[in-house]
């Protein structure tokens, strides 16, 4: 298709018939703009192409606005998610170093209430003063049998 360079001599006219019928109003957008100063079209094809012109730079406007709306909302979901996950990993690292102290302190306190060890050699090898190790011990012991009173 070749455009005409023919000059429209009612140029209104056909933007408001196409307002009308198309109910697009981007036409009269374009016909108050150039009342409002611009560089008036004198072919269709200039309006044509200044409506599509700004339509598909509004469109890429807002699909950029949209594409970095969603960027954001993925990223936090993203973010949350790694943040879920290496807090667990932490979490049950940490559990299990705790749970190993505790078991070490748990079995030195069997051994001294056995005499089998002293229980300044205990509180040694848990790395401990003899008062926070017996401290220690005692605790985690009331702890285990308030976990199994029925």
């Amino acid at each position: 298709y070749q455009a005409s360079k023919d000059q429209l001599a009612h140029i209104n006219e056909v933007l408001q018939l196409l307002n009308v019928m198309d109910q697009d109003h981007r036409f009269e957008e374009k016909q108050n703009e150039t009342a409002d100063g611009q560089k008036e079209a004198k072919t269709m094809s200039e309006w044509l192409s200044r409506v599509i012109d700004e339509s598909e730079a509004k469109g890429e406007a807002k699909g950029r606005e949209e594409g970095r709306a969603e960027g954001r909302a993925e990223g936090r979901e993203e973010g949350r998610a790694e943040g879920r996950a290496e807090g667990r990993a932490e979490g049950r690292a940490e559990g299990r170093a705790e749970g190993g102290i505790e078991g070490g302190i748990r079995m030195l306190w069997g051994l001294v209430n056995d005499h089998i060890i002293d229980i300044n050699v205990a509180s040694a090898r848990a790395n401990m003063t003899v008062s926070e190790f017996e401290q220690k011990a005692k605790a985690l012991m009331a702890e285990e049998s308030a976990e199994y009173k029925p």
